[in-house]
């Protein structure tokens, strides 16, 4: 696993985000243990796939522009860590053969996230990739949610009533209160399911990625505020 400033340094290079700004997010909540620490004389610790998840949201909230002061980015994350979701969505190729896979749990957005770092670095990766296109928030005077945007490959399949949206033209799997509705004064910030696996990757490596082991620059890997 890798230490906060290897994947602070990551989000940096795919969000185009200052990286002194991530490093400071990193740094409060650490102080807010939200994050872990070293003790003095102790080596940097390493970063579970939560507490990466915990950093991601923690720059999206800050880079959102709403309530942008790093100061406060504990209670940020902490009011995403609220956010749940109920149902599953399962993805198979449409062959009986092969089993269903699933996408997306119930729980916590956080939790959800977190699922997806460590299941980018596993042989799953190209059916969660081809199943699910980005994750986000979505934030505004209605409330906060998170959701799971659907690719729309393959077969999927629900089970025990999520929340969904097609607002976007795409099926998004939301987590938060069951009003979702994206009207209105609203900004969105989204970090695509390649650069997810990217941030995954050097989790998983300890150290930050080469040129070789990063995805094609097509599309942009990371969607900054979007206004409703």
């Amino acid at each position: 696993m890798a230490t906060a400033q290897v994947i602070a340094d990551e989000i940096s290079r795919i969000g185009g985000i200052p990286p002194s700004t991530v490093r400071t997010i990193a740094r409060r909540l650490g102080e807010a243990s939200l994050l872990p620490r070293g003790g003095r004389g102790k080596p940097p610790q390493e970063l579970s796939a939560r507490d990466c998840a915990r950093l991601i949201v923690g720059t999206m909230r800050i880079v959102d522009g709403i309530d942008g002061a790093a100061a406060r980015v504990d209670q940020l994350v902490n009011d995403v860590e609220r956010l749940r979701g109920r149902g599953k969505v399962s993805l198979g190729t449409g062959d009986f053969d092969i089993p269903e896979m699933s996408i997306v749990e119930p729980g916590s957005f956080v939790d959800q996230l977190a699922s997806l770092i460590r299941r980018l670095c596993t042989d799953e990766k190209a059916l969660l990739t081809s199943g699910v296109s980005a994750v986000g928030l979505t934030s505004g005077s209605p409330g906060l949610w998170g959701w799971v945007e659907l690719r729309g490959h393959g077969v999927p399949s629900f089970e025990d009533g999520p929340q969904l949206s097609q607002a976007s033209g795409k099926i998004r799997v939301i987590f938060g209160r069951r009003d979702f509705d994206p009207r209105g004064l609203t900004r969105e910030v989204r970090i695509t399911s390649e650069a997810l696996g990217e941030i995954a990757a050097a989790c998983d490596l300890g150290e930050p990625l080469t040129k070789g082991q990063r995805v094609r620059r097509g599309a942009h890997l990371w969607g900054g505020p979007r206004r409703g």
